[in-house]
């Protein structure tokens, strides 16, 4: 059902603006806090009581809208996904030596919903050819440009760094937005 996968993506872009404050609370160079108590912590919270029914309702409104044929199977993004978070993981831990952190395997799993989303949505002839190579663009560009902020976020000055840290946010939130305004347009 629609309803359900735009409240995901609405409680996906919520997270991500509470990600964005409690990163600039908890990771501002120069500062010390506890980012999981406290003010800070209460924003972390916040940010997790809305990504994960974020995440729920949108694979529930991707699983419930039908189609009679998709245009790229659940398996082969899944699996396709699967495939290139290990390629990450090792080429970024054992050929770039980046710390790996969560942010690589959230990056991946984004991708995956944001594309399951949108062919899913094309599949039931919601949206055209046109809006879907839109999404499937913003989607690869919001994808890449997280990919090279996380891979250089180790490697740069601490106010860098610290932005670097948001770009990532602020390309998937609004990836979602202007693919919840094309539904809602429709």
């Amino acid at each position: 059902m629609m309803k359900l996968l735009l409240a995901g993506q609405i409680s996906l872009i919520i997270c991500c603006i509470f990600y964005l404050i409690w990163w600039r609370a908890g990771f501002y160079p120069g500062v010390t806090v506890s980012r999981l108590t406290g003010k800070v912590g209460i924003l972390f919270y916040l940010t997790a009581v809305f990504g994960l029914p974020g995440v729920y309702l949108s694979i529930r409104g991707i699983n419930s809208i039908e189609t009679e044929h998709d245009l790229i199977s659940g398996f082969v993004v899944v699996g396709g996904g699967a495939a290139l978070y290990v390629i990450l993981l090792i080429g970024s831990s054992a050929i770039l030596h980046r710390q790996v952190t969560t942010e690589l395997l959230l990056i991946v799993c984004w991708t995956m919903l944001e594309v399951m989303a949108v062919q899913k949505v094309f599949s039931a002839g919601m949206i055209g050819w046109i809006q879907l190579v839109v999404m499937f663009i913003i989607i690869a560009v919001a994808a890449v440009l997280s990919l090279v902020f996380y891979l250089t976020y180790y490697n740069v000055e601490p106010m860098r760094g610290f932005v670097y840290g948001m770009i990532p946010l602020i390309t998937e939130a609004l990836t979602m937005a202007v693919f919840v305004a094309m539904l809602r347009v429709r």
